[in-house]
């Protein structure tokens, strides 16, 4: 995994008015990427550049998920689509708050540096080219380009 990809794992999105934070292409839940983990979901949606709140219904009821596909579902989908709906669960509650992320590596909240020293720590040595980028041999005008 790409460090991005593992510093992204690592952050927490709390949902307030579910306005900011992508449906498909956030960890918004359990740290998956849906699109990704129920792909063929994503596939046949008609909205895939949503966010959460545009998939949510308010109704007298209280709030539901409100899905649109581009072609009917083929019997093979509907376990899947049932799985993808019991992952989901119930629609979170949405407020007039922005959505947040949090950082769980710094009480301060996300900065460079505590993302430098996640990623630089021997955990996750093999992954970040720290050494590469910052002790690097080459002219500094060109480990930019790097």
């Amino acid at each position: 995994m790409e460090a991005g990809g593992k510093m992204l794992t690592e952050c927490h999105f709390k949902l307030n008015s579910s306005m900011q934070t992508s449906f498909w292409w956030d960890h918004w839940l359990d740290n998956l990427v849906l699109a990704v983990d129920f792909c063929s979901i994503f596939k046949i949606s008609s909205f895939k550049d949503g966010m959460v709140r545009d998939f949510i219904s308010e109704s007298g009821t209280g709030p539901s998920w409100n899905f649109s596909f581009t072609r009917n579902l083929k019997e093979d989908e509907i376990p899947i689509l049932a799985t993808f709906l019991h992952k989901i669960g119930t629609p979170p509650p949405l407020s007039l708050e922005e959505d947040a992320i949090s950082w769980p590596h710094n009480q301060n909240g996300l900065s460079v540096k505590s993302v430098y020293d996640f990623l630089s720590s021997p955990l996750h040595h093999n992954s970040y080219p720290s050494t590469f980028i910052w002790k690097s041999h080459m002219p500094l005008k060109i480990c930019f380009f790097m």
